[in-house]
This record gives structure tokens, sequence and C-alpha cells, in this order.
């Protein structure tokens, strides 16, 4: 059993009125309040149970309550360190997680998710961004686990006592093995401490930027996409998605009202465009999940590839005569297939290409326009059937 301690206590530095800087777990980045950013981590690590250290109630802390709750996990608010030792017993596991820190989940997967641990940065670089020093070469992390019985030391100190620095010096008297992680962390915003609002807009643009670095320009339509995606981000992460599924879903349906009076060329722009507007709906939806530490959902991305294909064939053979002649409407199904079987085939690093559903919407208007539909799709059935047979006997040809 794990039991995670979070804190609502510690401030961000103060405004530049002079007044009292806002509780750095209230402040947001990517919509929401760190402190859930912190939620995540815990439930990330096992943990069955918050306490949070608070100043009083309020309505923050109330919300923060009912969200923990939603997840099935038992929450208590505390206002010191003796009240902590009461709720914490020898034999569960302690996770601490200091005010303001901003830890990326899947790197954190490979410090302290099956051990006990301190987590430390290099002293010089972790002192410099607000971290405690640990020793002569470490600065804390922001991140520990460690066994329960740490929290019996807090009985007797003062009830005004800074708690998580407490148990951060009792884990380390305990023996608790200190855990490095990489300094570089500290400059591309993978482990941050929020002391102010600058911090976290550079953070969270780190966060997006680190989203959309994989883009891979074989499919040029969708890398386009994305880096428009980039860019709107992220004002448009809230409303964005949605228009952008609705534009796409409009474009589908106008496609198909321009093939029902013979407007291929027009039909197949449309699809083009529908697509395109799909790929930056799927984009700014992963971007919203990557702030909201959530994983993408691949049923919307199944969804429109579903749609985009059906409306393709739709237009290709549709019963009002489509692009074919009727003795050939079976290579709208044939061409269809043999694409999308060739985005499994090949390697994955030129799978954007066939993933491309703009792009292929986009031929096909083209060979529209020039009244070769027939030849360009036969032309293109070929190309997808050479380079499957290529990928499937490649193994055995290699292997010899």
């Amino acid at each position: 059993m794990r039991t995670a301690l979070l804190s609502t206590i510690e401030r961000c530095e103060p405004d530049e009125s002079g007044g009292e800087g806002d509780p750095r777990a209230w402040c947001t980045m990517g919509g929401r309040p760190i402190i859930e950013w912190q939620l995540d981590l815990a439930r990330d690590l096992g943990c069955d149970r918050v306490i949070c250290l608070a100043d009083g109630p309020s309505p923050q802390l109330e919300h923060f309550r009912e969200r923990v709750e939603a997840f099935g996990l038992d929450f208590q608010a505390i206002g010191g360190p003796r009240q902590l030792a009461g709720l914490v017993t020898a034999d569960q596991d302690l996770v601490v997680i200091a005010g303001g820190v901003i830890l990326d989940r899947e790197a954190q997967r490979g410090v302290l998710n099956e051990r006990r641990g301190v987590a430390v940065v290099p002293a010089e670089a972790g002192i410099a961004v607000g971290f405690e020093r640990v020793d002569a070469t470490h600065a804390w992390g922001g991140l520990l686990v460690a066994r329960g019985r740490i929290a019996e030391g807090l009985a007797e100190m003062p009830p005004d006592s800074d708690t998580v620095s407490l148990l951060l010096r009792l884990a380390l008297q305990a023996g608790t093995p200190l855990v490095n992680m990489p300094p570089e962390w500290l400059a591309d915003g993978t482990l941050m401490l929020a002391t102010n609002a600058r911090q976290i807009e550079l953070r969270e643009a780190a966060l997006l930027d680190r989203s959309t670095n994989d883009i891979s320009w074989f499919g040029p339509f969708d890398a386009s996409a994305q880096r428009l995606a980039r860019r709107l981000a992220p004002g448009a992460l809230v409303h964005g998605p949605n228009a952008s599924s609705g534009s796409s879903l409009g474009l589908i349906a106008g496609a198909i009202a321009l093939a029902y009076y013979s407007r291929t060329a027009e039909a197949f722009v449309a699809l083009a465009l529908a697509a395109l507007m799909a790929s930056l709906a799927i984009g700014l939806g992963g971007l919203r999940a990557r702030l909201l530490g959530a994983v993408p959902s691949r049923n919307i991305v199944f969804l429109f590839k579903l749609l985009l294909d059906a409306s393709a064939i739709l237009i290709m053979v549709g019963p009002w005569g489509g692009g074919l002649p009727p003795a050939q409407v079976s290579l709208g199904f044939l061409i269809v297939g043999l694409w999308r079987l060739a985005e499994r085939v090949g390697p994955s690093s030129i799978a954007p290409l066939w993933q491309d559903r703009t792009l292929f919407a986009a031929i096909l208007a083209a060979a529209s326009w020039l009244h070769a539909l027939a030849p360009t799709l036969q032309a293109l059935a070929l190309m997808a059937l050479a380079y499957c047979l290529v990928f499937a006997y490649r193994p055995g040809l290699t292997r010899a």
C-alpha cells in the first residue's frame, strides 16, 4: 500500500506589486492545477490514498478532493507534521512530492515505480532552480518513496514545521537510497519546480514541443497539420479539437453531396480538406491529452480513418456513377485496400506516406480533374502491390 503526500502550502515568488505569491499547487498548466499533475504522478506510482497539506479549507481544495475521490482514492487534508504521524503505518510506502514539482510521467516510469528512493539531481543545477540540497553533490528532485515508518519521527516536531522538508531528512537518515535523475531534465522541462508563472509557461512549451519532435515528412499533409496544431496550442486546445472534427465531418458530407451531382474532382478536393481537418483535430487532441497527462484516444483516429476510406470508395463507386466506368468499380475497393495494407507491411519510417489520407485524396482529385481516374488508380494499385510484395518477401531473401 502506498500513500501520497502532496502540499498546497508552498507559494510562488511574490508578484510585481509586492503581494504574496499564489500557492504553487493551484497555479495552472495546460488548463489545470499543478497538483492535479502531481495526482497523475501519484497514481502512476501506485498510491491508493492521498494526504494533502493545506493551510485550511478552500474551494480549490474541495474540488481537488472530488478529483481524487473520482479516481477511487481516499483523501485526507492535514495542517502539519503531527497529524501525518498518526495516519501512516510502518508497513506502508510513503510517496512525497514537493509543492510545485512537475515531473514528466513517461520519464518517471524509469525512476521510482518499483522501488524506494530519494530522487536527486546535481547540486549546483538543482539549487539554482530552487530545489533543496541533500549533500555536497546532490539536490533533491522533489520526489521520494520511503517506508512509512519515517513518519513516526514527526510526532514530536513543532506543529508549524516544514513537513515535506522534515520527511526528506528522515528518509535520508533512514538510509533511503539516492536515485539520480539526468541533469538535462532540468534544462528540457522534464523536471521543473514551479516558482513563478514564467517557468510554467516554459514548461508548457517544452512539453508541447516534445510532442511534435517525431513528425515524419513522408506524410507531408499530416506533418503540416501537426505543425499547425503546435502553432495553435495551447490557446486552441480547449475548443480546437471539436471545431476541427466538426469541420472534417461537414466536409465529408459535402464531398458525398458533390459526388452525388457527379462533381467528382470537387468531391475529392472536399475529401482532401476533410482529411486535413481530421489530422488537425487528431493533432490538437493529442497535444491536449499530453498536457492533461492522458493517453490520446485511438478510437477517434480509427473513426476518422474509417470515414475517410469509406467516403473515398463511395465517391468512386457510388450509385450515381462516381468517377469510374461500371466495369472498373472494383478498382475503388482494391486501391483503398492495398493502400491501407501498405501501411502495415513496410518500414515504420515510410508508413506515414501511406497513412496520409489528405495526400491520397489530393492525388485522386488531380486524376479526376485530368479525366484520368481509372488509369491513375491502376498505377497506384500496382505501385502499392509492388511495395507490399517487396517487403513481404524481403525477410526470406535476407535470410538466404
